[in-house]
């Protein structure tokens, strides 16, 4: 039996402004149709090899995770909610620990991203099931055979030959600089690491007991103190908070003798930064890259255009760019500097961080909302209300409500009062009313929110009865907020 192992997190920094902290690259629909988290777990839906997935990922993505997989009629073992980020190897440690618990016998554990491209998929899992059997005594990375220098991925030297194309690993590198990656694919015994592994659960228990017996004792105890909630298991927060943030390869990797790795020939992309999604998309006859409405580029070379924006973009005769457009920012630059967005966006976040750690577009376990006009004193916002979903029992102590139905039908209750809402009627809630809406039908219902008060700020919401048990966390805030 394999069981995949999905990680679900980072924030994917380097793809900003699209990519943000509560929306990260995993979730993005690079080419329209199915976010990179889904293209993940569709890659290994119904195939005999593998048993339902599980999932880790951080409190600001479970509820969009549930989305994403009901929206692929996918129902994973379990869904791993961790308090906190710590790195790849607590993450693979809680789910050995979970599968252990669970099914007490010696599976292997494929663990993948969630953010890759893979086009020969299956090659991928031809080569998951040619190795499986031979590795589940030791720990295996599937490697990549370099086609150029690259100075942003892991690189592995391979040694004598294991069994077929399997070899032994000599040495784990992270992240050389150009010069050094040249040496390495010189030698042709080099691989970047494609951060899918394959591991056999006891011996990864018992190496990682061995060489880092910390980090597994401290998530063996998240585990046994976990507590499940709805669809998710909430990790024991004081117990994973003990966990070095380390990732597998320096925890455990670089250390053990059953460190494998084998070739993937197959065409892959870590997609990283906006010149990967530049290499990875298709070009027109002046190499130029195109990914959006409203865009005229015919006069340019080499240029990579991206906007989920309504904004119409003409580039009109310059080479060697990249315009990154959303509807709250926009990134230009020369497009062979795609590494330093992440030195931009730290800068960024010094002098607004709310638009590093979300758009205007808000994601709930409900459905979403989409700011329209923000001030300090009034608000207008686009809910969209997931089909057989509901916000919180709530009231305001600083603003009211204005709502007008724009789409569908929805049931409200205010205070004592239940009633039906259809499109183009509107209801007003005053300060301090219970109050509450449901949509009780099979498809999405829409509706404009006009928010007026001294304070119109999300931690403004006092939830009586709230179906998703969440935290009354406060979200930062838009500036004009501020």
């Amino acid at each position: 039996m394999i069981i995949p192992i999905i990680l679900c997190g980072g924030t994917g920094s380097r793809l900003w402004p699209v990519s943000r902290e509560n929306y990260p690259k995993q979730f993005l629909k690079i080419d329209g149709k199915q976010s990179l988290f889904q293209k993940t777990i569709l890659r290994i839906k119904s195939n005999h090899l593998f048993l339902s997935p599980i999932i880790i990922c951080n409190e600001n993505y479970k509820f969009r995770i549930a989305s994403e997989l009901e929206e692929i009629s996918v129902k994973p073992e379990v869904i791993i909610v961790e308090p906190s980020v710590k790195n790849t190897c607590p993450a693979i440690s809680l789910a050995a620990h979970y599968i252990k618990k669970k099914f007490n016998e010696n599976v292997s554990m494929l663990v993948m991203p969630s953010d890759h491209v893979v086009k020969e998929e299956k090659s991928l899992i031809d080569s998951i099931a040619n190795t499986a059997e031979n590795c589940k005594n030791y720990l295996l990375t599937f490697g990549i055979t370099p086609s150029y220098p690259a100075t942003g991925y892991g690189y592995i030297k391979a040694g004598d030959n294991f069994h077929g194309t399997i070899k032994r690993v000599i040495q784990f590198t992270e992240k050389p600089d150009k010069e050094t990656a040249q040496k390495f694919i010189a030698t042709q015994n080099y691989y970047w690491n494609s951060g899918i592994f394959l591991f056999g659960l006891e011996v990864y228990l018992s190496e990682l007991e061995r060489f880092n017996p910390k980090i597994w004792n401290d998530t063996k105890s998240a585990i046994t103190n976990s507590k499940k909630e709805l669809d998710f298991l909430q990790i024991d927060e004081e117990e994973f908070i003990k966990c070095e943030n380390i990732s597998i390869d320096y925890a455990l990797l670089e250390q053990t003798k059953k460190s494998l790795v084998t070739p993937l020939n197959i065409e892959w992309y870590d997609l990283g930064n906006w010149q990967s999604i530049y290499d990875y998309s298709e070009k027109d006859h002046n190499k130029n890259v195109v990914i959006g409405e409203n865009i005229q580029a015919n006069t340019s070379k080499n240029c990579f255009v991206y906007s989920n924006s309504k904004s119409h973009i003409v580039v009109h005769k310059v080479d060697d760019i990249s315009i990154i457009l959303t509807n709250d920012a926009l990134l230009v630059m020369k497009k062979n500097t795609a590494e330093e967005v992440k030195s931009i966006y730290n800068e960024v976040k010094k002098i607004n961080p709310a638009i590093v750690k979300h758009s205007n577009k808000h994601y709930r376990p409900w459905g979403y909302y989409e700011d329209l006009l923000v001030t300090d004193k009034y608000r207008v916002k686009l809910i969209s209300l997931n089909p057989h979903s509901q916000i919180s029992l709530q009231y305001h102590n600083k603003r009211a409500e204005h709502w007008v139905i724009t789409k569908g039908y929805a049931k409200i209750i205010r205070e004592k009062e239940e009633f039906i809402l259809k499109k183009d009627e509107s209801t007003y809630i005053p300060i301090g009313v219970l109050h509450q809406i449901k949509n009780t039908t099979n498809i999405s219902i829409e509706f404009i929110e006009v928010q007026i008060g001294d304070y119109v700020g999300e931690d403004d919401i006092v939830r009586v009865k709230d179906p998703y048990n969440r935290k009354n966390n406060r979200e930062i805030e838009p500036k004009a907020l501020l």
